[in-house]
């Protein structure tokens, strides 16, 4: 290919460029920082030694290419981050009593499972700090026990074993860590930790709102990725696609599409278009977005509308899933207290019961997707049961001076009930601190 196939380099650009490099030369590793949020390209780092990279440099007059060995590469990064690193443990020991840590294993796209784990704290000053505390490769299954040993290593690197005051998070594995990593902080020497195995170990709010919703979608024969693709794949047989549409629900009908336009680049191009000119929304499930389908379906003749039917049924669907949406954007936006776990869960209870049962806003809902919700339920009990369990949750519910007690006594039929949860919880208290002489008074405002 020839070189005069691509326009000149601007002179501005190119003495910026060359003004960056000779930073690097010097040995100034900061001019990396700004540009790391531009980065796009995921490479190893053994792509800097590679000739035609290398050439590239040297095909820019007056300057050279700083890194020629992927060794060279890492120095300055293992540098800086031994740097933050250190700088971390000084934060953390000067502004943090006790922590709560978020985290999460994944599988990345090049098969290598990665553990992410994020502290979160106050400060004296009441002043909310999270920080990015461990993003290590494992080299081991993920089994409770291993998790349990790789936390403890995290704890004891950062001095955090007695300030560790729980663990969100919901893999079915961790459950198992929580116990592993209390009886391994038990077991230390000279340890006093505050972490109580599952007493300690909150699971993530968002992840059971998900699993809920997935139980009604299945029931509502939403269908799924492979299931679309096959549908997909056979979309220019126009008798084959007829008869798949006349048998599948609505919902599967709308996965279809928003696959149909994902996979080509004209079809994403038309349907931002339609977008931008309807000032409408890119969330297929929002209502408003119909008049948005219909258009574009109308000039994408090779793919079926639907029908009157359709829409009624996706309207009754998408007043029931809108409810569960606000609920996830609430507790994944707004990191809400865990004092606020307890209303949100009795909001659920109403939600599923009220749909259910079609009272007041939905009234007219189809009988089938009434059952649907019920019967995710069950899920909504089985992960109720767990909260109820925890004392945790409660004693969060009664000392937040915005709540008190007056949501346990509120919600429950019969008052003595909740004035018994109440009665418990103060019992907990006096036996977790003895060394309050004064009488605990349960506020009721």
């Amino acid at each position: 290919m020839s070189w005069a196939f691509f326009p000149p380099v601007p002179h501005e650009a190119l003495e910026n460029l060359r003004s960056e490099v000779h930073l690097v030369t010097e040995g100034s590793f900061e001019w990396s920082r700004p540009k790391i949020n531009k980065m796009n390209s995921k490479q190893a780092f053994t792509v800097i030694e590679s000739p035609d990279l290398q050439q590239l440099f040297k095909d820019i007059p007056g300057i050279s290419l700083p890194f020629t060995s992927r060794n060279t590469l890492r120095e300055p990064l293992l540098e800086d981050f031994n740097l933050q690193r250190a700088k971390l443990k000084e934060e953390l020991a000067t502004t943090c009593q006790t922590i709560a840590l978020s985290l999460d294993v994944w599988t990345s796209k090049n098969h290598i499972p990665i553990l992410g784990v994020i502290g979160h704290w106050l400060t004296e000053d009441f002043d909310y700090r999270e920080k990015v505390l461990e993003f290590k490769e494992l080299y081991g299954p993920p089994s409770g026990e291993y998790l349990a040993a790789a936390i403890q290593a995290l704890l004891v690197e950062l001095n955090l074993e007695r300030k560790l005051l729980s663990i969100t998070d919901n893999a079915s594995n961790n459950e198992r860590m929580a116990i592993q990593l209390c009886d391994n902080l038990k077991n230390s020497s000279g340890t006093n930790s505050l972490f109580r195995g599952l007493d300690s170990y909150i699971r993530c709010l968002a992840y059971i709102i998900n699993l809920i919703v997935e139980d009604i979608l299945l029931a509502l024969k939403s269908g799924n990725t492979e299931e679309a693709a096959s549908i997909y794949n056979n979309i220019d047989n126009a008798e084959h696609q007829s008869f798949e549409f006349q048998i599948i629900e609505p919902l599967a009908k709308l996965r279809i599409q928003a696959l149909w336009i994902q996979r080509s680049l004209q079809r994403r191009q038309s349907w931002n278009d339609a977008c931008n000119r309807m000032n409408l929304s890119n969330n297929f499930i929002e209502y408003d977005s119909k008049r948005q389908l219909e258009t574009f379906i109308y000039y994408e003749t090779s793919f079926l509308s639907f029908s009157p039917e359709d829409w009624i049924r996706l309207s009754h669907i998408h007043n029931v899933l809108s409810k569960f949406n606000e609920f996830t954007l609430f507790v994944s936006e707004k990191r809400p207290q865990i004092s606020l776990v307890l209303p949100i869960y009795y909001e659920h209870h109403d939600l599923l019961h009220d749909v259910a049962e079609r009272k007041e806003d939905f009234a007219d809902l189809a009988e089938n997707i009434a059952s649907a919700v019920g019967g995710s339920i069950k899920k909504y009990i089985k992960y109720y049961t767990f909260m109820d369990a925890s004392d945790l949750y409660y004693t969060a519910l009664v000392l937040d001076p915005r709540v008190k007690g007056a949501l346990l006594l509120n919600e429950f039929s019969e008052e003595t009930a909740g004035r018994a949860i109440l009665q418990t919880l103060r019992d907990y208290l006096h036996r977790k601190y003895p060394g309050t002489t004064e009488p605990l008074v349960l506020g009721l405002k």
